[in-house]
């Protein structure tokens, strides 16, 4: 069952943690420079209820480091590596622990399962005109969501390398000012978020960007030959400090609920979930 458990947290997190893509073009610019790092700390935790007594809870930290690479006309070239995981929680009756840090934790369980992760270094290209991230997956394996049972407790961020790097900057589409509202859209299969943005405030060259995604939409995740249907509504709300000169942002949290309901093996099951993350970039 923990197994189980895992599988349906691995496409929660996604959706609590998860930053949304823009699918507009701006014409703002996205300012790196080769050789510039910036190390990436995020703190997040879920509380979920699964039916059937089933519940689930974590606190995790991460810190990833990014590192531009190289800078040509069209792109930046930024490294994304995950240097640490920090876990405490439960899934079930089992409580877990896991420090990566800790040379007696990677020969635990967890451990093993994260050898692979910790320490990867992943390339991508971020445009420089729009700000689209791509990620080079030419020497990465794809994970069955049932290969690794401890994927969905720590968290969304850690499995998505493409959504690490976009969650350092911002583009604030033109002419937009303190008092400003806009809106945007994006759809993922038979899932649809809709985000609502407001200019809060400007000081000192930075923006306070108040963000509130609504996503819905149905899914189907397969793991072990085992199919689960997935229909799902969430709602998360939270705020962003960018300097508007660079696009790069300083600080972001959010706070999301989670609803919705699994059929699985010819079982129907109630999820709700209600997620909290802060990152802070430096």
């Amino acid at each position: 069952m923990k197994k189980y458990l895992s599988i349906l947290l691995v496409f929660i997190s996604a959706i609590s943690y998860g930053q949304k893509k823009s699918g507009n073009t701006t014409t703002a610019s996205l300012i790196l420079n080769k050789g510039q790092q910036i190390t990436v700390t995020t703190s997040s935790s879920m509380d979920a209820e699964m039916g059937m007594g089933m519940k689930m809870k974590n606190d995790v930290m991460q810190t990833n480091t990014l590192l531009v690479t190289d800078v040509n006309d069209k792109n930046y070239i930024v490294s994304n590596t995950l240097n640490r995981i920090r876990l405490n929680g439960n899934m079930g009756a089992e409580d877990i622990s896991f420090d990566s840090d800790k040379k007696e934790d990677l020969e635990s369980e967890i451990g093993k399962s994260m050898k692979d992760k910790i320490g990867k270094t992943v390339i991508a290209k971020i445009n420089r005109a729009t700000g689209e991230v791509s990620v080079d997956t030419t020497n990465s394996k794809e994970e069955d969501a049932g290969e690794n049972s401890f994927s969905g407790i720590l968290g969304g961020n850690q499995g998505n390398d493409e959504e690490n790097v976009r969650s350092a900057f911002f583009i604030i589409p033109p002419n937009k000012k303190p008092g400003d509202s806009w809106t945007d859209s994006t759809t993922a299969g038979k899932m649809k978020s809709v985000m609502e943005y407001k200019y809060i405030s400007f000081d000192k060259d930075l923006a306070n960007i108040s963000i509130k995604t609504s996503t819905k939409g149905t899914n189907t995740m397969d793991a072990n030959g085992m199919q689960f249907d997935i229909a799902m509504n969430s709602v998360s709300a939270g705020q962003l400090i960018v300097n508007t000169k660079t696009s790069l942002v300083q600080k972001r949290n959010a706070v999301a609920d989670i609803s919705g309901d699994i059929d699985m093996m010819g079982q129907s099951m109630t999820i709700t979930s209600k997620a909290n993350s802060i990152s802070e970039y430096k």
